[in-house]
């Protein structure tokens, strides 16, 4: 079953983070160092200055730096975050909905979660190195399911407290939410009980995140626990 629940997300105070614009980048993955370079030069706090640094440490210093200056806050209580883009394609506009919220982590043989790509171990051992540094994932992995309505519908009815609105360089508008409702929270967790997700981009991060599970398995076995419920 795909455990997913709320969780305390990490926020950027523009007022001392400056514009959200300039905090936002595309996904790592996508841009080469050129660019990288030029959104950070536009902002120091744009989000490449974390998940493309010049080292894991730097990164791991850097955050703390601005968790203690303001630049971002823990936000004050576990929510699920909805996400919408509108983008064009084609001459026809569409509208991506989609949640941000934490998913437990399944070895690949559970089939909860499902990969189609083949991974490489140096990408993966360079996020290791620095989700080790910075115990932090700074983008999401973007996962799919299907024959399922309910998560939609949750999302479409309940009232979401607006955080950003931003629009990026190809014109997309990107909306994120909180949702914090503890009858809508617990709704959403238990329609992904019995849904595997598919890794539609992040393959390399889930398996990044896998291992590291692993690892911290290794040091700290953990003990029984009560049944999920929230």
């Amino acid at each position: 079953m795909a455990v997913v629940i709320p969780f305390r997300g990490m926020l950027l105070d523009p007022q001392k983070g400056g514009p959200v614009e300039r905090f936002v980048a595309p996904p790592y993955d996508v841009v080469g160092r050129e660019e990288r370079d030029r959104l950070v030069a536009a902002s120091s706090h744009n989000i490449f200055s974390l998940e493309l640094p010049g080292g894991p440490q730097e990164a791991a210093d850097l955050l703390a730096q601005w968790l203690r200056g303001g630049v971002l806050r823990l936000d004050r209580e576990p929510a699920i975050y909805p996400y919408e883009i509108i983008f064009s394609l084609e001459g026809r506009t569409y509208r991506r909905l989609g949640l941000v919220a934490a998913v437990r982590v399944e070895p690949w043989e559970s089939r909860v979660i499902r990969p189609h790509e083949r991974t490489f171990a140096r990408v993966t051992q360079e996020r290791l190195a620095l989700l080790e540094a910075t115990r932090a994932q700074f983008s999401q992995i973007f996962l799919l399911y299907r024959s399922n309505p309910v998560p939609t519908q949750v999302v479409e009815t309940v009232e979401w407290e607006p955080l950003w609105e931003v629009e990026d360089r190809h014109g997309n508008s990107h909306r994120l939410g909180r949702i914090t409702q503890r009858e809508a929270v617990r709704e959403l967790c238990c329609s992904f009980l019995e849904t595997p997700l598919y890794i539609a981009d992040g393959h390399h991060r889930y398996t990044t995140a896998l291992e590291f599970r692993n690892r911290q398995a290794a040091l700290h076995p953990p003990t029984p626990t009560a049944p999920f419920l929230y």
